[in-house]
């Protein structure tokens, strides 16, 4: 068992999800910013103008957000640990066995779901805080989702999901994270971009990975997997409705060549 795990808690953080969120704070006091505060209920967060969650089977709100793309991403708690899923359009199996173990579940058909390559659960508690876990690091990896939404006051939200396989993973995506802060925004968000860019709102998804070590990992990359966006979904979602019927792509609302958007007229009572 992990030293940095307690069981039989009622209320508990993990120490690399804290240490995660420990990161981001630093980061905003960088720039002289209010921290964002370290909560454990989800219901701390729901007045939140961004919010960032920390890790992916044991928090309710990565969950329940989660849900919100259940048409093309899944969480499944297996005998590997808590995985990630995607469903078959959005990748390419073959380039991706390169890095990770793929597998079905036959409850849910269509989605593949990744396992970090050569990954033992046994192998991995069994070394987890010792010499060997930096000599003979574990390959892992972890999701980077960037959400806006609206909360159930009509607020705006941003939220901000840092899910790894492993603990060590929760905590690598933060770093990567506050890292590439200003590379991702520049990318992504739709600071004077066309149209088509303004439904976006800066959203997006990540997959990076790299080795699990007791310390923070510095050389973690998105390469070999690609970065999912409610543009991405949109177009998974014109090939076919049922894949992606998600608030992504229901953004987009196209006008047919030669027309123009016109707004609706209410009667007036009378």
């Amino acid at each position: 068992m992990p030293s940095t795990r307690f069981y039989k808690a009622r209320t508990w953080i993990n120490k690399w999800d804290a240490a995660g969120g420990e990161t981001l704070r630093n980061l905003f006091l960088d720039c002289s910013e209010t921290p964002p505060a370290l909560v454990f209920s989800s219901k701390d967060a729901e007045s939140a103008a961004v919010v960032f969650s920390m890790g992916l089977g044991f928090t309710g709100f990565t969950e329940r957000t989660l849900r919100e793309f259940e048409s093309w991403i899944r969480l499944h708690k297996g005998k590997h640990g808590d995985a990630i899923g995607f469903h078959e359009r959005l990748i390419d199996d073959k380039h991706l066995l390169k890095f990770f173990s793929v597998y079905g579940v036959k409850a849910v058909p269509h989605f593949s779901f990744l396992v970090p390559r050569e990954w033992d659960l046994d192998r991995w508690l069994g070394m987890a805080g010792g010499d060997s876990e930096r000599t003979n690091p574990s390959q892992d990896y972890a999701i980077i989702l960037r959400y806006t939404t609206q909360t159930g006051k009509g607020a705006t939200q941003v939220r901000f999901l840092l899910a790894g396989f492993t603990e060590r993973g929760t905590a690598a995506a933060a770093k990567y994270l506050v890292h590439n802060w200003d590379d991702l925004h520049k990318e992504y968000f739709p600071h004077g971009r066309p149209e088509e860019f303004e439904e976006s709102r800066g959203d997006f998804l990540l997959v990076i990975h790299g080795h699990s070590s007791a310390d923070f990992p510095t050389e973690w990359t998105p390469k070999h997997f690609p970065v999912v966006t409610p543009q991405s979904i949109f177009k998974l979602r014109q090939q076919d409705p049922d894949v992606a019927a998600c608030s992504w792509a229901k953004r987009f609302v196209r006008t047919p060549p030669g027309t123009r958007k016109v707004a609706p007229t209410r009667a007036r009572p009378r």
